[in-house]
């Protein structure tokens, strides 16, 4: 049986929405931070504190945005490799390498077309 983390990512979409979710709340979070700050008119321990707080969750919501752009990135590789999966290989066939006119000598004539004259 699959826990929950399993199911959680068990596609890259369902990354994408748990992506989503979570840069939503860091968002809403970090709202909140900056309300806080703006409420406190003093620099305090709590303020500086709030600051830090702030930071840390901007910090967040970059490398959020990062791992989401990396999913929208994966999505038409995985679609590649489907594709290819799906059909099976087939080997182009190999075209003999054009060459200039060759010089026919008794080394490089088939036995068969050879001419064997009686001395």
């Amino acid at each position: 049986m699959k826990s929950e983390a399993e199911i959680l990512f068990d596609s890259i979409e369902s990354a994408q929405e748990y992506l989503s979710l979570l840069s939503e709340t860091v968002r809403d979070t970090r709202a909140g931070v900056e309300a806080d700050i703006a409420a406190d008119p003093q620099p305090a321990p709590r303020t500086l504190t709030l600051r830090m707080v702030s930071y840390n969750l901007a910090k967040l919501e970059l490398h959020i945005q990062t791992s989401r752009r990396i999913l929208n990135d994966l999505r038409p590789l995985r679609r590649m490799l489907l594709q290819q999966t799906a059909q099976p290989a087939v080997p182009a066939p190999v075209q003999p390498a054009r060459r200039g006119p060759q010089l026919v000598t008794a080394l490089n004539v088939p036995a068969s077309d050879a001419k064997v004259s009686a001395a």
